[in-house]
């Protein structure tokens, strides 16, 4: 079991914004604030235009799932060996409107602020995201009957 460092934020918050001037953008800049009131404290960068790009060339995969927030976890940094990633994001390019992006936003920092805690986040994430996800085919199975 590793061991929290006090000192250290759990988190470190990445926002991947390429500046498309879209609902969604303006959505997530409005409420850049809430996420240190939500996580503690924890770093927020905001990366340019140019360092957005560089992370995009590096993963294509997110090319129009920006805005997009990043989140490493650094407690469980390098656990596994390596210097590998341990985090998730929150892709609110592909909400389909302000609200939803809106929504999206505030369910993500509820969820970080309650797992805060936890030894694996990753996991807890995956285990919800595949409960919910075998909710949903339940009702769509529930509907097609």
């Amino acid at each position: 079991m590793q061991t929290q460092r006090p000192h250290t934020p759990r988190y470190h918050v990445f926002l991947l914004d390429l500046g498309w001037q879209t609902e969604n953008a303006r959505v997530i800049h409005e409420n850049l604030g809430v996420i240190n009131a939500c996580l503690g404290g924890c770093p927020l960068f905001v990366l340019n235009r140019e360092q957005s790009l560089a992370v995009l060339q590096r993963d294509p995969h997110l090319i129009g799932s920006d805005p997009c927030l990043i989140v490493h976890d650094t407690h469980v940094l390098g656990h596994n060996g390596g210097d590998g990633y341990h985090g998730f994001r929150l892709s609110l390019g592909r909400a389909k409107d302000g609200q939803e992006a809106l929504q999206l936003f505030q369910d993500f920092l509820r969820f970080v602020a309650e797992h805060a805690g936890s030894p694996d986040i990753q996991k807890d994430l995956s285990k919800k995201l595949h409960r919910e996800g075998l909710a949903q085919t339940i009702e769509l199975l529930r509907h097609s009957i």
